[in-house]
C-alpha cells in the first residue's frame, strides 16, 4: 500500500474527536463516575471478517517503521508492538532521551497505521496537535505512578477483583498506559491521566493474542 495512504498524521484527530469512540471505557479521578463502553475489552474476541487474511504480527511491525520514516523524525522508534483480534498497537518512543512518545493502531487486514484514540488524543501534552492548553494540563505529572497504578486498581476492583496491573506502567507526556492482567496473564490496557487521575480503558483492541517488544 502506498505510505501516502497509510500516513495519517494527527490532524485527523480533530475528525476523531466528535466519534463516540473516546467517550468508552473513562472513569473520573478521586472516585469520579465511570463509564464501560459499548463492546467488551476484558477479553472479548472479534467479529467475522468474512474469512479475509490477516496480516502478521511481523507486517504490522513493517508498517509502523514505515509509518515513522514517513514522518521525517529520526528520534522516533517502536517501543512495543502487540496483537489483539482487532487491531495491532505500537508503542512509539523518542530515543535521545529514551521516553514514550505516542500510540498507534494498525488495521489487522489492510495494515493501515492510525494514531489510537482516547488517551493518546485527549491527554498527550506533546504530540496531540491540540496541545496542553486544550487539554488543560502542562508541566510535570503531580500524579506519581504508584498512584496510577491505584486509582487503576481501584477502577478494576468494581469489574473484577482479581484484576491487576503491571508492575512498570510506560509513561506518556501526560499520562500512563499500563496492561491490566488476570491470573498473570494480559487481558488488555488502560491508561491513567497524570494530572487527574482519571482511568480510560482501552475498549476498541479486543482479546488480546500476544506481543514483541524492542
Amino acid at each position: 500500500m502506498n505510505i501516502s495512504k497509510k500516513l495519517l498524521v494527527f490532524g485527523a484527530f480533530a475528525l476523531l474527536s466528535n466519534s463516540g469512540a473516546f467517550a468508552e471505557g473513562m472513569m473520573g479521578g478521586q472516585g469520579g463516575y465511570g463509564m464501560m463502553g459499548s463492546y467488551d475489552s476484558f477479553g472479548s474476541t472479534g467479529t467475522d471478517h468474512l474469512g479475509l487474511t490477516r496480516i502478521s504480527l511481523a507486517d504490522a511491525k513493517n508498517d509502523v517503521q514505515a509509518y515513522l520514516k514517513a514522518t521525517g523524525n529520526p528520534k522516533l522508534a517502536i517501543d512495543e508492538v502487540m496483537e489483539f483480534d482487532r487491531n495491532f498497537y505500537a508503542i512509539v518512543k523518542e530515543t535521545h532521551p529514551d521516553h514514550a512518545a505516542f500510540e498507534l493502531l494498525v488495521n489487522p487486514y489492510n495494515g493501515t497505521v492510525t494514531p489510537e484514540p482516547g488517551p493518546n488524543m485527549m491527554w498527550n501534552t506533546k504530540y496531540s496537535p491540540m496541545g496542553p492548553r486544550f487539554i488543560g494540563s502542562e508541566g510535570p505529572m503531580n500524579v506519581s505512578v504508584e498512584q496510577a497504578q491505584q486509582d487503576a486498581l481501584a477502577y478494576l476492583k468494581n469489574v473484577e477483583p482479581q484484576y491487576t496491573v503491571e508492575a512498570k506502567p510506560d509513561i506518556f507526556y501526560g499520562y500512563y498506559t499500563m496492561h491490566f492482567l488476570k491470573d498473570g496473564k494480559i487481558l488488555g490496557m488502560l491508561s491513567v491521566n497524570g494530572y487527574t487521575g482519571q482511568v480510560w480503558v482501552h475498549t476498541w483492541h479486543g482479546a488480546y493474542i500476544k506481543m514483541e517488544t524492542e
